[in-house]
């Protein structure tokens, strides 16, 4: 057995086209199928066409070759393939290479290097015409004892191949540490000015712990005040940002916070409070993908040119929540929002905090002495923020004309309203009711304050979008006096659970103040029950929570 030769085969080419097209494979099936053939067959042969196969030799122009040639690309030798054949005899042969004329090495000429690429027509390369790869085929075939017995080896050289994609599938997975795929609770942003104080302000810390109870995560964006503490309380996170700005620069700004915020924490929805909030709410939604909600909480006065673009922002929700069907009146009437996106949920209280038969009568001692209000005289009480439009000022001219010596407690803050206070404390120097009229600051207790009063009045010169504080008061057994405009038109039947009067009147407030304390006391807690019943039926913080959870469900 001589030494192993390599044995050369070269593809076909055209004998007719000067400029053929595309490249030729590395590696031909039919090259391939031969040397695993040879390798089963174990037998020598000759690679190289002779004269005793009863067939021209290898010569450029022969007849099988013409006979046999077919289109296909043309290669340089250098690109030539090959197959390793074994040692072996075919014939008496020994295994020679067919030897191929070498390309030209002189690079001077491009016409005289395309010429020994590319035979002239008629002629074919040495190797060409497949002619005897089929003979090869054919004599590898008969020593191997015919096509099945080849086919079932090339089959058995493959079946490492199959064991070992077996093992592979098979194969132990690596131990690694457990991976929590579960999703993360869904997040609600709520965004307003402040948390300092108001009825706004105490709905989104209800909001917020009613969240945290059904399994959310409560965010909860402001300024920052003096509720941020309670908020954290009840498990929701407060992230302080510039949100009471209303420059456009700072909106803009507080909109890429925003947005930051909600892709950082996953945040499903935004619920804006507020107009100046909800404009960068907007904007950081849209960017982000998030729904959006507002509470139209307010009237919203339209009193310059571009004041209803700027308030229209409160009707832009996926969802926009009317805190009574007077706002919803209004929102439809000048937004035109469709019923499928208007939702109407009345604010509501907490029926375990503001209860009569919870709150101990030491409280309410502690805060009679602290006021200074005397045991034997009936209480008139007016709480809410110190300003204008709440009608403190109409409370003190219907004192002026109130008989008897009842006490009127003013219970709110000022806040910046610094002016409107002097002129308070002017008038009720004038009218010489420093013994009857008490401005006593921020009630903390309102509870035991309410208690205190004999009547609650709602003196608001302007249509109010609710009026929190009355419910409050009815909750708490306490006959109401409210003006006949807004949201309390919705919470006090005249005459069966309370009496409204007209706004801004003084002579008509100090009319229904002098019935109702001259009402006997049973009539008197008769009305405040009827009251009490009305506002558990329809205004319960949990009734408000169940209902907005509701809208935030539709979204996400």
């Amino acid at each position: 057995m001589g030494c192993a030769r390599r044995l050369c085969l070269r593809a076909p080419q055209t004998s007719g086209a000067a400029h053929p097209r595309g490249l030729a494979s590395r590696h031909s099936p039919r090259a391939a199928f031969a040397a695993s053939a040879l390798r089963a067959a174990g037998s020598g042969f000759s690679g190289r066409a002779s004269e005793e196969d009863g067939r021209p030799g290898h010569e450029p122009g022969g007849a099988q070759h013409q006979r046999q040639a077919r289109p296909g690309p043309h290669r340089a030798p250098h690109r030539d393939q090959r197959i390793d054949a074994e040692r072996g005899h075919h014939r008496g042969q020994r295994l020679r290479p067919v030897q191929f004329p070498e390309a030209p090495d002189d690079q001077g000429d491009p016409h005289d290097q395309r010429r020994a690429r590319h035979p002239a027509p008629g002629h074919v390369r040495p190797g060409r015409g497949g002619a005897h790869l089929r003979r090869l085929a054919a004599a590898v075939n008969e020593a191997a004892g015919g096509k099945q017995h080849h086919r079932e080896e090339i089959d058995g050289h493959g079946a490492h191949l199959r064991q070992r994609r077996v093992r592979r599938k098979t194969r132990r997975p690596v131990a690694r540490p457990p991976v929590n795929t579960s999703p993360a609770p869904p997040a609600v942003l709520q965004v307003l000015p402040s948390l300092v104080s108001g009825g706004v302000e105490r709905g989104t810390l209800e909001i917020a712990e009613a969240l945290v109870a059904a399994g959310f995560r409560a965010f909860v964006a402001s300024a920052g005040g003096q509720m941020v503490a309670p908020l954290e309380a009840l498990g929701a996170r407060h992230v302080t940002l510039p949100l009471d700005t209303k420059s456009p620069a700072g909106i803009w700004r507080n909109a890429g916070a925003l947005a930051e915020l909600v892709r950082a924490e996953g945040i499903g929805i935004l619920h804006a409070r507020s107009r100046a909030p909800a404009w960068s709410a907007l904007i950081a939604a849209r960017r982000t993908g998030a729904r959006f909600v507002t509470t139209y909480h307010g009237t919203y006065n339209e009193g310059f040119p571009g004041k209803r673009l700027y308030n229209s922002v409160m009707a832009r929700g996926d969802r926009v929540i009317a805190i009574s069907e007077f706002i919803a009146g209004i929102v439809r009437d000048r937004h035109h929002v469709p019923a499928d996106r208007l939702r109407v949920i009345l604010r509501g209280i907490d029926e375990r905090l503001f209860d009569p038969s919870r709150v101990a009568a030491d409280r309410v001692a502690a805060l009679r002495a602290a006021w200074a209000v005397p045991q034997d005289r009936p209480v008139v009480m007016l709480p809410g923020r110190i300003t204008r439009w709440k009608g403190q000022g109409v409370l003190v001219e219907a004192m002026a004309r109130l008989p008897g010596d009842a006490v009127a407690l003013l219970v709110g803050d000022f806040g910046a309203k610094a002016a409107f206070r002097e002129e308070l404390e002017a008038r009720i120097a004038a009218l010489d009711l420093r013994d009857r009229v008490r401005l006593v600051g921020h009630g903390a207790d309102m509870p035991a304050a309410l208690l205190l009063a004999d009547v609650m009045v709602h003196a608001s010169t302007d249509a109010e979008a609710f009026g929190r504080t009355v419910i409050e008061a009815q909750a708490m057994e306490r006959v109401v006096v409210a003006s006949d405009l807004g949201g309390p038109r919705e919470t006090v039947e005249d005459g069966v659970t309370g009496f409204r009067v007209p706004p801004g009147d003084p002579a008509a407030l100090a009319a229904a103040l002098t019935r109702v304390l001259a009402m006997p006391a049973d009539e008197r807690a008769a009305m405040g029950a009827r009251a009490r019943a009305a506002v558990l039926a329809r205004c319960t913080t949990a009734r408000m929570a169940a209902a907005t959870l509701a809208v935030y469900r539709e979204l996400l």
